[in-house]
């Protein structure tokens, strides 16, 4: 920090220059040489004419007041000197050295506290031997006239009303700290923005007082039986971050995520000062994906490192347990029940505590899939918490909510594994210290690179739109629009997500290798896989990650070597050519890196099947069966993906198709043939590569209810542990060609399929029938799918003789020459 900044601040006296009588100064100092220094200060800027300090100029705040501090005594006596009393706090700021270019705070910074301030000890140390890193400062004075009327305000009462002292002495405490945070921010800009006294100004806004008691004469609670309770509730909700805290969190998590990442978050610098200008006029609530545990520590570490105002991550208590949940809480954590759906103050609790760190400009941040992918790809959103950020908005008439979607990707995933098990059957572990110290300790291995981006905000009120404005105990119709809201708003996210979701290295890897399950791939045949797949992805704009800038092929093989060294992969190379493929009980895990980027495919792999039926139809009939197919295939996966609107889905195909051959439209209305022509002219082909694990998994389903007696009670856990079990046998037999399709979340969408379809729980009708008949179309979904994989075979087998017979005439041609 320059030099300059340890004296020129002091010619900016905190008397103001048109008023000397009457003055309070409110003094935050902890210690009693704190305490001197700042008096000395004032006598010392006292201009000419001003009265000598005295008691009654004088009031003592404390040490930096937090929610749990007690209420400021000294000033009870001191508010009562007219309406024309001028109030002006002042602080020290303690100045450190500049430590601009180092990333985030070093171990000894925290021995010694320096992150967060210095201890008291070293308050005392520095104004007897450094006393030029004591700066004085003064926040934003307010006549007592001034505060009563914002104190009225907030509590419900009149202007000309008596106010209870002891109260109204603590407002004016709290709103004199937050206006010197404020003036230190500006003097040293080296603190992130923290929020203070929450849960006290929470309790005296008069909103809140008046909902938490309605709620209380509804249940028969009298209304200090009903606020009381809601106190309770903000004690275990309201985050309480300090500096020290905020920065230790950050440093523990950077220390966690690079035990087996780079340090280095990939992310656009750009991205992140744009969102940092966002949030100062505007309320914003990140929307992260959630891939694993380092998920929100990643983003709370970058958004840290950028002095981003404190994001509040909201999770679940679970999460709470010793040690990390108390620290991770004062650092911003805000942890909420499991459930709490009947009770009405708890939700009201909630609500109003999310309004207010939207009000005061807190981004809220959360994981918009409620839990972490179990297969890669992005789940349904969960609107739980959405709701009541929405919820939140809207009482607090907050029009202009930005939704930040925000993909957090890596090359390796430290849990797959244990995803891939879940997945089989096993029971997840519930997490605890040991379950996280363990977890950090297996974070020690090369898993690769974090990555960031930041999709465009998602303005609800203008990209969703305005429906009437929400309350609790509206009429059905209000509710039903404030619903349709909320659902567009979470797929809007999601969308925005996927979008801006690169391709990795890993995940282009394993769908090459996945496409070509059961047998193994050479050299050869794997350069030309990925060479086709990143030319139609780049002609398409689909984003990739840098790692298919320069050096591709080193990057790759770098990432392949790494899932071969962790027993994802296999290389065989004592035969006549190295061939690569996926390691046997490893389909699972490759499938998750596969999944992180299918949703860049479905709409192709739509059109190859949609036109493998086609190709089945007469001349005349094959365009319109196409369109038919293809909407079908649509609606069969719309519990996997995530789909604009028909319209648009149709839009998709054609533009997909005008790539592809503008002479499309007529060789798909000319039969068998020409529909042909089209399909062989497809390169690559992505059906069989990302959509066999879903329909053989559905298969498993529908065989399933075949088999069901309709007279039982329907128990869907015990008809997925049937899956599981019919699934393994289904395998051993080879009538699934991948362990992927043994899979307890794909079979769950499966049976929420079959609901939507009507074959469970419908008892009208030849239900049996309705079962065959969705059995059999699941079938020849997945004869279309090995027609393609067949396809991409025999192309796989005539570009290798090609490219060994081009070889061989080179060859010969240098032994002629």
């Amino acid at each position: 920090m320059s030099n300059h900044l340890y004296t020129a601040p002091l010619e900016k006296s905190p008397w103001p220059h048109d008023k000397t009588s009457n003055l309070l100064f409110l003094v935050d100092a902890g210690t009693d040489e704190e305490r001197r220094f700042l008096t000395e200060w004032l006598e010392k800027m006292r201009p000419d004419g001003a009265s000598i300090l005295a008691t009654n100029n004088l009031a003592f705040l404390g040490s930096h007041g937090r929610d749990d501090s007690p209420s400021h005594q000294s000033l009870e006596n001191q508010v009562t000197y007219g309406e024309e009393r001028l109030f002006v706090p002042v602080r020290i700021a303690w100045l450190t050295d500049d430590r601009s270019g180092q990333r985030g705070p070093r171990v000894r910074d925290f021995l010694f506290r320096k992150v967060s301030g210095p201890s008291v000890v070293q308050r005392k140390w520095l104004l007897r031997r450094s006393p030029e890193k004591a700066l004085p400062i003064a926040g934003r004075a307010a006549t007592l006239q001034e505060m009563k009327r914002k104190y009225c305000n907030k509590v419900g009462l009149s202007p000309d009303a008596p106010v209870q002292a002891t109260d109204f002495a603590d407002y004016v405490a709290r709103q004199a700290i937050l206006s010197l945070e404020q003036a230190e921010r500006s003097v040293n800009g080296a603190h992130q923005k923290l929020p203070y006294f929450v849960s006290r100004t929470l309790q005296s806004r008069k909103g809140f007082r008046r909902a938490i008691s309605q709620i209380g004469e509804e249940q028969s609670q009298t209304s200090e039986e009903a606020l009381a309770e809601a106190g309770e509730y903000l004690k275990e909700l309201v985050a309480l971050p300090s500096e020290f805290h905020v920065d230790s969190f950050a440093q523990l998590s950077r220390f966690i995520y690079s035990r087996g990442y780079d340090p280095n978050i990939v992310h656009d610098p750009a991205d992140i000062e744009r969102l940092h200008e966002l949030a100062k006029n505007h309320p914003i609530a990140f929307c992260w994906t959630h891939k694993t545990h380092v998920d929100g520590i990643a983003l709370n570490a970058l958004l840290h490192e950028y002095k981003f105002p404190l994001p509040h991550m909201i999770g679940g208590i679970n999460m709470a347990f010793m040690g990390v949940g108390y620290l991770a809480r004062r650092s911003g954590a805000v942890f909420i029940r499991r459930s709490f759906q009947d009770n009405r103050i708890y939700k009201a609790v909630l609500r109003h505590y999310i309004g207010y760190l939207m009000e005061k400009r807190f981004p809220i941040s959360w994981s918009i899939e409620g839990t972490r992918s179990r297969i890669g790809k992005l789940m349904p959103p969960r609107f739980g918490i959405l709701k009541y950020v929405m919820e939140a908005a809207r009482t607090s008439n907050i029009n202009d909510l930005h939704l930040i979607p925000v993909s957090i990707y890596y090359d390796l995933i430290p849990e797959v594994a244990d995803y891939a098990a879940e997945q089989k059957g096993h029971t997840k572990r519930p997490e605890s210290l040991a379950w996280f110290i363990g977890y950090v300790r297996g974070m020690k291995k090369p898993l690769g690179r974090v990555s960031v981006r930041f999709g465009e905000p998602v303005v609800v009120g203008q990209d969703i739109e305005t429906k009437p404005k929400y309350q609790l105990g509206a009429p059905t119709e209000t509710k039903d629009a404030f619903a349709l809201e909320l659902q567009k708003a979470a797929f809007e996210v999601a969308v925005r997500i996927n979008n801006v979701t690169p391709v990795t290295p890993s995940a282009i890897v394993t769908l090459a290798l996945l496409g070509a399950c059961p047998r193994s791939l050479s050299v050869e045949e794997i350069t030309q896989e990925l060479q086709d797949i990143i030319g139609w992805m780049r002609s398409r704009g689909v984003p990739l990650t840098s790692d298919f800038d320069d050096h591709t092929e080193e990057r790759v093989q770098q990432i392949a070597d790494t899932m071969i060294d962790l027993g994802i992969l296999t290389r065989y190379d004592e035969g006549l050519s190295p061939v690569y493929g996926v390691a046997p009980d490893q389909h699972l895990i490759a499938g998750y890196y596969r999944n992180t980027i299918v949703h860049f495919m479905i709409v192709r792999a739509f059109i190859e099947l949609a036109l493998v039926k086609a190709a089945e139809m007469p001349p005349g009939q094959s365009e319109s069966v196409f369109w038919d197919e293809a909407s079908r295939i649509r609606d069969i996966f719309k519990f996997e993906f995530f789909y604009s609107s028909k319209e648009e889905f149709r839009e998709q195909i054609q533009r997909e198709l005008d790539l592809t051959e503008p002479n499309w439209a007529n060789l798909i209305n000319g039969g068998t043939e020409s529909v042909n022509k089209l399909l062989d002219g497809m390169r690559p082909l992505f059906a069989h590569a990302t959509l066999k694990p879903y329909i053989e998994a559905y298969s498993i389903v529908s065989d399933g209810l075949l088999q069901f007696d309709q007279t039982e009670p329907w128990d869907e856990k015990a008809f997925l542990n049937r899956c599981l079990k019919y699934g393994k046998q289904a395998y051993l037999q080879r009538r699934i060609t991948s362990e992927e399709s043994i899979a307890k979340l794909l079979y769950t969408n499966g049976v929420k399929l079959a609901q939507n379809f009507g074959l469970i729980g419908e008892t009208s009708g030849d239900l049996q029938g309705r079962r065959v008949a969705f059995a059999r179309e699941l079938r020849d979904i997945g004869r279309r799918i090995d027609n393609i994989d067949a396809r991409a075979a025999q192309r796989r087998h005539t570009d290798i003789i090609s490219v060994r017979e081009i070889h061989s005439a080179e060859d010969q041609e240098d032994i002629a020459v």
